[in-house]
Formats: structure tokens, sequence, C-alpha cells
């Protein structure tokens, strides 16, 4: 597709339209961000040494020191030998898994009622927020970590980006008649 096609198929779409598929796009990568934290949190729990860098961080810090705290990771990540050193009880990682999948909860309920009212993506936009500035504090900049920041601020983007086209949606004059077929996605949102 030549970039004259994408314009004129850009041209297409209402400034009203536009702006819904920006919150729309918004609500993707929040699902996105959702399931792949999840699939860390079961890949960190059953052993598994693949992380996908587009999701949120702190559940998976959770995790991952509590399994280090108990002795649930390989040997190579421990600088002394297992054997000599008392773990922290299991219950210590239940516990952090508990939190980390109730984070991601939290995160789901507000994508469902995002939906309907923009506050909700808000609330998600601020945890999310939240879990790149402890992403800072807990791993620092280092150049290992350049493209888990650089996908942490193309979410952040991407859900500023969605809350802002509600509000201009809002301050937007009412689009004249339209006919059954150009009607709205979704006509249940409320702006």
């Amino acid at each position: 597709m030549s970039f004259r096609s994408m314009q004129k198929n850009k041209q297409q779409f209402t400034p009203r339209q536009l702006l819904e598929n920006r919150y729309t796009t918004g609500r993707y990568n929040l699902i996105v961000v959702i399931i792949a934290t999840l699939i860390n949190l079961i890949l960190a729990l059953t052993g598994g040494e693949t992380y996908f860098v587009f999701s949120a961080s702190i559940p998976y810090y959770l995790v991952i020191t509590a399994m280090y705290l108990c002795g649930r990771m390989p040997d190579d990540w421990y600088d002394f030998p297992k054997a000599e050193y008392e773990f922290e009880d299991v219950s210590t990682l239940i516990v952090a898994a508990v939190i980390a999948f109730l984070i991601v909860a939290v995160f789901f309920v507000l994508y469902l009622l995002s939906k309907k009212h923009v506050g909700f993506m808000i609330a998600a936009l601020v945890l999310f927020s939240l879990d790149t500035v402890a992403m800072f504090l807990l791993y620092g900049i280092s150049a290992d970590m350049i493209l888990d920041i650089a996908l942490h601020g193309l979410v952040l983007f991407y859900l500023i980006s969605a809350v802002l086209a509600v509000f201009k949606l809002r301050r937007m004059p009412p689009d004249e008649p339209v006919t059954v077929a150009e009607t709205p996605s979704d006509p249940d949102f409320q702006y």
C-alpha cells in the first residue's frame, strides 16, 4: 500500500472517527499489556526463561524476587551454593504471586470498564505510569533496558493519546445526521 493510498483511506474517516479509533487503539494496547504480563507471570512461575517486554514491570518483579528469595531460581542466579542458605518459606512466593495477579486483574477490570467511560482509562494510565516509574527505580537505566523503556513509552503514548482523544471528542460539535451504514462503532460509550 502506497503512502498516497494510505492518505486517501485516512481521508475517508471523519475527525470524530479518527478520535474514536485513537481511543480504541489505546484500549487494544492496554489488553496486549495485560496478556503479556499474564504470560510473563505464568512463565516465571513455571520456570520459563522467556520474557515479553510489552508488559507491566511490577507484577513480574514481585514474582521473580519472591522466587529468588524462596530459592526457586536456577543455581546460576545465586552467588553462593543454595544448600548453604536458608531461604524464605514458599508462602512468600504465594503472597507475591497473589499480589501480582491482583495487579493484572485491576488492569483487566479497568480495561473492561474503559469501554463505557474514559475515567477508567485514566485510572489505567495512572497505574501504568506508576509501573513505569517503578521500573526506573527498580532496574535503573541500562543498555539491556532500552527495549523495555521504549515499549513502556509507547504504551504510555497510546494511553495518553486515547484519553486526549476523548476530551477532544467532548469539545467537538455533534456530527450531522448519518445514515444507518455510517453509525459510530460503539454508541454506548459516554464521552
